[in-house]
This record gives structure tokens, sequence and C-alpha cells, in this order.
């Protein structure tokens, strides 16, 4: 119940970055790449991970990595993922963007046989840039996850979901 109002706070101190004055131009990301740190949160365990996103010049898509790990009391789990993130709106110090991808995950669900799952990863977020920290930037996201994986000694595919909030920040600095 505890993690429920966290996660609802998150999402409202995220959403009030929407409305923050700024008075710099857009934030152009072409020809950068930010190294960084992310949180998801769930309503079971939260995942930390390490993250690049990199934004090639003259390209309207970024891209980001992602290395995350979950320790917990009954569930360990390790998942490398990649993205697609396109923005669909840039503002003053902002962008607001939607995307895809990809992960995979070795997980030990409590003592029980390890599984290894396939997982899509479709997300919506905005990511914020103060005024006087040009390259530092904020992100919230909202995301889902399917999950495909084997089952045991058999194969037997099974898919399930879920949903989770996320939170980063990234530095970000040119490249060629």
């Amino acid at each position: 119940m505890r993690s429920k109002y966290f996660i609802v706070f998150v999402l409202l101190a995220s959403s009030l970055l929407v409305f923050l004055p700024a008075q710099a131009s857009s934030k152009d990301l072409n020809g950068t790449m930010g190294l960084g740190f992310n949180t998801q949160f769930t309503n079971q365990d939260n995942m930390d991970g390490v993250s690049v996103k990199a934004w090639p010049r003259n390209m309207p898509v970024g891209i980001q990595g992602v290395c995350g790990w979950q320790l917990g009391d009954h569930n360990d789990e390790v998942t490398f993922a990649g993205k697609a993130i396109y923005p669909i709106k840039q503002e003053e110090n902002m962008q607001v963007y939607i995307s895809g991808g990809v992960g995979v995950s070795y997980m030990d669900l409590d003592g029980k046989d390890d599984e290894l799952a396939l997982s899509l990863i479709p997300a919506a977020g905005v990511e914020y840039f103060f005024q006087g920290l040009p390259n530092l930037g904020f992100s919230s996201e909202l995301s889902g996850r399917i999950f495909f994986s084997d089952q045991g000694d058999e194969f037997k595919s099974t898919a399930n979901s879920g949903t989770s909030v996320k939170v980063g920040i990234h530095y970000y600095f040119p490249w060629f």
C-alpha cells in the first residue's frame, strides 16, 4: 500500500515539471550521449539500472541501452534492454516522447527453476532540463512490459504483462 502512495507522489511530482517555466530555447539533443541511472517502481520489487542514451546527428530518433537489476527477498532479476525513443513534442528545456524496445531477462524466482524471458517494452515519458543545468536531464516514464518466457524443463511459452513508473537522471555530453 505504501508503494502505491510513492508511485502516485512520483507521478504528480513528475507532471509538475511540465508546468515549470523555462526561459531557454528548445532543447536540442542531436549529437549527444547521456550516461545515467534509472529506477523502476512496480507493485512488487523495484528495479535499478544504468543506462546510455544516444541521439545521433540528423536522426529523428534516439536509442537507449539499459542494464537493470533487481535483488529481492524472493526474486532476483538481471535485464538487458534496448529501445528507440521518438520525441513527439519538444518545448523549452523539455521533451515528451514515446518509445518501444525489447529486453532479455534472467530471473531466479523464489529458488525455483531459473527463467529466461524476452520482453516487449512500450513507454511514454518526459525529460526535463532545468535552466542553469543544460546537460542534466531528469526523466519520468510510464511503461508496460510484456514477458514471453519458457517455464521449467518443458518449453511452455507463457506471456504476462505489467506496468511500471520509471524515473531517471542522465548527464549529456557531445559525441561525434
